[in-house]
């Protein structure tokens, strides 16, 4: 626990939780299990996180969302919403999208650092699919909502996502 008061890289809130015999909330099952403490006693409590409630439940047309992405009209798209990050797991994602002989399409919509962006964006010219592999920045609002209703499936290859709220929002705009 000594050691613990010492770590520069703990904050003020995360030291009380952890230093006293406090609950510490986690969003998942495995996020409790895998919890480090320290060799610090507490218990845990799992509470879901909820989708974004300003989300509008109506997209704008399908058809129009993809003219105004670039999108074709008629193809499959595959959908990601979230940071940008290595253990998202885009950049399988992206080696999958290579090795599938369906048209798809990819909209990455997020940020993250901008040389793992640029790294990803590499990678799909070096597989050839830089032209059906389009990043969007960050999007929120009406934005997202016309995104998930213009995907056909959501993808998130994340072995490591304690709760996925995109994956929860995409459900329920209809995509797998």
């Amino acid at each position: 626990i000594r050691d613990v008061e010492r770590s520069r890289g703990l904050g003020d809130v995360y030291k009380r939780q952890v230093l006293t015999d406090a609950t510490i909330v986690c969003t998942t099952e495995r996020e409790a299990q895998l919890l480090v403490t320290f060799g610090a006693r507490c218990t845990t409590a799992v509470a879901m996180l909820p989708p974004d409630p300003h989300l509008p439940a109506r997209p704008t047309a399908r058809q129009d969302v993809r003219a105004r992405l670039g999108l074709p009209a008629d193809g499959r798209v595959l959908v990601f919403i979230g940071r940008i990050d290595y253990k998202k797991g885009l950049e399988p994602l992206l080696a999958a999208l290579a090795r599938t002989s369906c048209p798809c399409h990819l909209v990455v919509a997020g940020r993250g650092t901008p040389r793992f962006e640029q790294m990803l964006r590499t990678t799909a010219e070096r597989l050839g699919i830089a032209d059906r592999t389009h990043f969007i920045g960050w999007i929120s609002g009406q934005d997202k909502a016309d995104l998930y209703g213009a995907g056909d499936m959501f993808v998130l290859l994340s072995d490591r996502e304690n709760y996925g709220i995109a994956a929860m929002e995409a459900a329920q705009h209809g995509l797998p």
